[in-house]
């Protein structure tokens, strides 16, 4: 009979498949595919598309077996390809399985195992950092203020900054109000899969973003890691368990919250329901959403819509 081997995802795969094999262009980026896209992001994209190819390679091993179910039954009822066909990017959908539904005990993903795979691999450093940066990616709110071509200017909603990002495409303008993916590469900034444009208001967003880290939220009393009086002697396991829960506590801050929201949603399917439910039209192939998530009589999709609403 066999045993449940309770070790992370990454060093089972690695006792089973060969990084070479892994990583090897055959079947993978089409001649020619790079150089599509604009010449300084040339090399971001060749790097990003062998990190895409490697995740969904990893996808097809034991240890991802429901993963790999879950991304077959996502592509029937969503039909991914981006408008007219559906709403939801083929993009959008490919970093949603390989790096947004965590399995496991050490709740890891495809990009994850890659990045840990690749770690100390001083050849395939540059795939590492990708793959280390679209594992802990997520969709945040942004706006932008400037956009020319294949290069834009951002700030953030969420919180202040400015970013200056390489697209893939000129599918920005100035003005627009966007739910995307940037991801830091060589030292500049990139959007890869394509983004969302948004019509509510960003004050709709925030209060959205507040409401839900109100709801995720323990009481403060509940929270807070206990501390000791300064002349407590710990035990090693005390001061582990000490640490353990000052990290919980950290992790229940409202920006905390709004990320993990951002990046899982409140399921599995949560953001592609949305999607699908604000649907409102798009702009060369960029689809825009409207409404808010929780709000489902504002998303034009959503049985409960009301026109009245804005």
């Amino acid at each position: 009979m066999s045993t449940i081997r309770f070790e992370p995802i990454a060093l089972q795969i690695a006792q089973l498949v060969s990084l070479d094999r892994l990583l090897s262009p055959e079947g993978g980026q089409k001649p020619g595919e790079a150089a599509a896209v604009p010449a300084d992001t040339q090399e971001f994209f060749a790097v990003y598309m062998r990190a895409v190819q490697a995740g969904f390679r990893l996808l097809g091993a034991p240890q991802f077996e429901r993963l790999s179910r879950l991304y077959d039954r996502f592509q029937e009822e969503f039909v991914p390809g981006g408008p007219p066909k559906s709403p939801v990017y083929d993009s959008y959908a490919t970093q949603h399985i390989l790096g947004e539904v965590p399995q496991g005990v050490a709740s890891e993903t495809p990009f994850s195992v890659l990045a840990r795979l690749t770690s100390g691999q001083p050849k395939h450093e540059p795939l590492q950092r990708l793959a280390l940066a679209l594992a802990g990616s997520h969709l945040d709110l942004y706006r932008v203020t400037r956009a020319v071509g294949t290069n834009a200017e951002l700030e953030r909603i969420r919180e202040e900054g400015t970013l200056s990002v390489r697209l893939t495409g000129p599918f920005l303008q100035a003005g627009d109000r966007m739910l995307g993916r940037v991801l830091p590469f060589g030292g500049a900034f990139f959007i890869a899969d394509s983004p969302y444009l948004l019509k509510a208001p960003d004050a709709d967003w925030l209060e959205y973003l507040a409401r839900a880290a109100g709801e995720s939220s323990p009481n403060a009393a509940s929270s807070e890691a206990p501390r000791p009086a300064s002349n407590a002697k710990l035990t090693p396991k005390e001061r582990a368990r000490l640490r353990q829960k000052r990290a919980a506590a950290a992790r229940q801050s409202p920006d905390a919250g709004s990320v993990r929201l951002l990046k899982y949603g409140r399921s599995e399917r949560y953001w592609l329901d949305f999607i699908m439910d604000a649907y409102a039209g798009e702009r060369r192939g960029i689809a825009f959403l409207a409404g808010i998530p929780d709000r489902p009589e504002t998303l034009p999709h959503h049985a409960d819509y009301d026109p009245s609403n804005r």
